[in-house]
């Protein structure tokens, strides 16, 4: 019985922090060296991602690294609904900055069960940001990663500099899915306001 309750918490855990599950230990990838976060601050738009649960139907995604009003790092996750138009946000605890050598650090959010882990692999802070995480569970893993670009609709050259960063690790990019970023609400309202 309690071997059975194991491994359905286990899987329940698994599903809920989803995205690509295999067998085995996560893979060690080298953090970026020398990571500064003061430049990496500032809006990122969600180019393309692995699948994952808690953004099905999420279009026009958006994450801000902002300071709060204690002065810590905080992820501010925005996307609006492809069935509805509404805008949903989460906030994100950001922890454990290591600003140098390594770019690892830990998000929080609410509709988590956990902490994870966020690493990113190569940023040239102006253009792309390949993030990836990567949670282990006994002998199951689940496996996330993100291209996010400054500009909502990056050109071909930006794509094809962070694509490289997977290729530099041997990380596939056939699970890699386009994030819908035209139509979006907030544009709509910049344009309208202006």
């Amino acid at each position: 019985m309690w071997a059975r309750s194991a491994i359905v918490t286990m899987s329940m855990v698994v599903l809920v922090r989803a995205q690509i599950p295999s067998l085995g230990n996560c893979p060690s990838y080298s953090p970026m060296q020398d990571f500064n976060m003061s430049l990496y601050m500032g809006r990122w738009y969600e180019a393309e991602r692995y699948f994952n649960i808690y953004q099905i139907g999420g279009v026009c995604v958006t994450l801000d690294y902002v300071k709060d009003e204690n002065n810590s790092t905080k992820a501010v996750r925005r996307q609006q609904s492809a069935l509805t138009g509404s805008i949903s946000e989460s906030d994100g605890k950001v922890s454990d900055v290591r600003n140098s050598p390594q770019s690892t650090f830990f998000m929080r959010y609410s509709y988590l069960p956990m902490e994870i882990p966020y690493t990113i692999l190569g940023t040239d802070y102006g253009n792309y940001s390949v993030a990836w995480s990567c949670n282990s569970f006994g002998i199951a893993t689940t496996t996330n990663a993100w291209i996010l670009t400054r500009e909502r609709h990056p050109s071909l050259e930006t794509m094809q500099k962070a694509y490289a960063v997977f290729d530099k690790f041997n990380i596939s990019k056939a699970y890699l899915m386009r994030t819908n970023e035209w139509n979006c609400l907030e544009d709509k309202k910049h344009l309208n306001s202006t």
